[in-house]
């Protein structure tokens, strides 16, 4: 859309780097979640459904507060 509306180069390349940035992150997090056991795997899943009610709900009736998450360092690394 952007070449057919006569963006300027800079900005294509621009918005090239960007989608290409989020496919590694996407690649990244499906990595992860290959990685997770079943169990952890389950958990993600159950809190994505959460935050995407909640932010449908959000939609609707406004900003809905949510706690700091908890993470957890990885195995090996010092807390």
């Amino acid at each position: 859309m952007a070449h057919a509306m006569g963006a300027a180069e800079y900005t294509i390349k621009g918005m090239g780097g960007e989608i290409a940035d989020y496919l590694r992150v996407i690649g990244k997090m499906k990595a992860k979640m290959d990685s997770m056991s079943d169990e952890e795997r389950h958990e993600v899943e159950e809190a994505s459904k959460v935050l995407r009610r909640l932010r449908a709900g959000a939609a609707l009736s406004g900003p809905v507060p949510l706690p700091m998450p908890m993470v957890r360092p990885a195995d090996g690394a010092s807390a």
